[in-house]
């Protein structure tokens, strides 16, 4: 897509270097990240990230990251409601932001950001460049983030069943015009002078083979591959 339809100049992809994503299996595949707790900020951050999505009968996880079963920021897809939700935990109490765009196999990769403050007491929720959804009364988030997986839950359930790519997360919140000027040109601005310094883990998900997610972020905390995800050339 970025931002382009679903079309891909040759020359346009060539520049980006953009030749694989990761393929999920829906059964129990994921990247293991437990590298990135630290620098998870539950009072502020956010995620971007392209996703391409199957059939599916059950909820799926896109990205995770818990101190536990009370205490956690996610992002998944809510298969009932054909929703994909940004969730934040805390002490048991939950605020939940959602898109509405109905993305199950629908063929179509698509761009989701989600970010939340707590400062501005907001979480919010985009979908290929557009707010979706903003929620307010976040919940304190108690202890320090112990797990953080993309593509299953961190207890063993709701893999991702399809593609992800370009997994990139800050210690800011995104604004629209960030939102847009990553969907338009279809990775996040690592370079130092734009929000590189804000961008602390970068799993652009290139390497084609080999089992760990290379972090381009000035933090190279790599990610490690579990169950066998496939290098995919469809991409974005």
């Amino acid at each position: 897509m970025l931002g382009l339809g679903n079309s891909v100049l040759s020359d346009f992809k060539t520049v980006f270097l953009d030749d694989y994503s990761l393929s999920f299996n829906g059964v129990d595949e994921y990247v293991d990240c437990d590298t990135i707790v630290g620098v998870v900020d539950a009072e502020v951050g956010s995620i971007s990230v392209w996703i391409k999505l199957d059939t599916v009968a059950s909820s799926r996880i896109v990205w995770s990251c818990r101190v536990d079963s009370s205490n956690f920021i996610q992002l998944y897809y809510h298969a009932a409601s054909n929703e994909l939700r940004l969730s934040y935990k805390g002490g048991g109490s939950t605020v939940q932001a959602a898109s509405d765009t109905a993305i199950e196999n629908d063929g179509n990769w698509h761009h989701a950001v989600a970010t939340w403050s707590s400062s501005a007491d907001q979480a919010i929720i985009y979908m290929d460049a557009t707010k979706k959804e903003t929620k307010t009364s976040l919940p304190t988030i108690a202890g320090d983030f112990a797990t953080s997986d993309i593509g299953q839950n961190t207890n063993g359930g709701a893999y991702w069943d399809g593609k992800i790519n370009d997994f990139s997360l800050y210690n800011r919140v995104l604004t629209q015009d960030n939102v847009t000027d990553i969907y338009n040109s279809g990775k996040p601005k690592d370079e130092v002078g734009n929000y590189g310094e804000n961008l602390v883990i970068y799993y652009k998900f290139e390497t084609g083979s080999g089992v760990y997610a290379i972090d381009s972020s000035v933090n190279q905390m790599n990610g490690t591959l579990q169950n066998t995800p496939t290098w995919d050339t469809d991409v974005p």
